[in-house]
């Protein structure tokens, strides 16, 4: 189902709804809002892309997205959790839009595998392209491990120039996200405490 559909679909969750409902809120309110809000994650997969491909719903009035960021935690058998945060600084040199809609190159994250810290600090220096331009990376750049119930949460989240943080949401469609892991042969996320 394309992202249009999804909008005021009776599929529409009530926590997709709410956050829609706060975002146009915000909107019409007649006052500038810098807080972002993010709405909405739909992982697919583009054309014969082998990579996963997400379509991010963000708002931003002020029109300053730096990146996205990713909560994931970790749920272990003996009650140990294990949770950490990555900002992908990938808008540092775009304008946004009041609403954005990227589609985003994600890839699944090997165990252990953490951002490429070196690679982002290379980016925010030169502004090498990471997409559209054959100088891009053919991996994408930004990781996240597969959400599993009660063993992986996954968690998205749009930051600004300023500092503004937006609410978190998970994948819209797992379901479907399953479905594209297991005809790719990827395996399960499993990382160590």
């Amino acid at each position: 189902m394309a992202l249009y559909e999804y909008l005021g679909s009776a599929n529409m969750t009530p926590e997709y709804k709410a956050v829609f409902d706060e975002s146009f809120n915000k909107y019409v309110n007649k006052k500038l809002d810098p807080e972002p809000v993010m709405m909405l994650v739909i992982a697919g997969r583009t054309g014969g892309d082998p990579h996963l491909t997400f379509r991010f719903q963000f708002s931003d009035e002020d029109r300053d997205i730096e990146g996205i960021g990713i909560t994931e935690t970790h749920f272990f058998p003996k009650g140990q959790v294990l949770e950490f945060e990555e900002r992908y600084p990938m808008f540092h040199f775009h304008n946004s839009f009041v609403v954005g809609l990227p589609l985003v190159r994600i890839k699944i994250r090997e165990p252990g595998e953490r951002k490429d810290e070196q690679f982002w600090d290379n980016f925010l220096k030169t502004g090498e392209p990471l997409f559209g331009d054959t100088k891009a990376p053919k991996e994408p750049k930004i990781l996240m491990s597969i959400p599993e119930p009660n063993k992986v949460e996954v968690k998205f989240w749009v930051y600004d120039k300023a500092g503004h943080r937006s609410n978190s949401v998970g994948i819209y469609n797992p379901q479907h996200l399953w479905k594209l892991i297991s005809d790719s042969n990827i395996p399960s996320s499993e990382t160590d405490p």
